[in-house]
């Protein structure tokens, strides 16, 4: 669920930018994410060491992440969703590619 600090528009923005191709999200990831970012499979997946300041965060829920608190990640499907969590490892299954800075 959206929180609360974002509007009405801000929230259909965001649901909109789920829908994002990787390239265009790549496009829009914030710099302090960049080397924290890896390609798995088809989403795009951001893990930091710690938990970012809420200017990161704010910016990565507002291009389409969401964070996946089992997975400790934000991920992005980049327009390749799913209706469920999927039953396996997907870093083992398709593995990770680093994002070049």
């Amino acid at each position: 669920m959206l929180q609360e600090r974002f509007t009405q528009e801000e929230k259909a923005a965001i649901r909109e930018n789920q829908r994002n191709s990787m390239e265009t999200v790549l496009g829009d990831l914030p710099d302090e994410a960049r080397p924290n970012a890896r390609i798995v499979g088809k989403w795009l997946w951001v893990e930091f060491q710690g938990k970012p300041d809420s200017v990161v965060r704010d910016c990565l829920i507002m291009i389409g992440f969401r964070w996946n608190p089992a997975r400790y990640a934000w991920q992005h499907s980049c327009g390749n969703g799913r209706t469920r969590k999927a039953p396996y490892d997907p870093k083992e299954k398709y593995g990770e590619v680093a994002v070049e800075a």
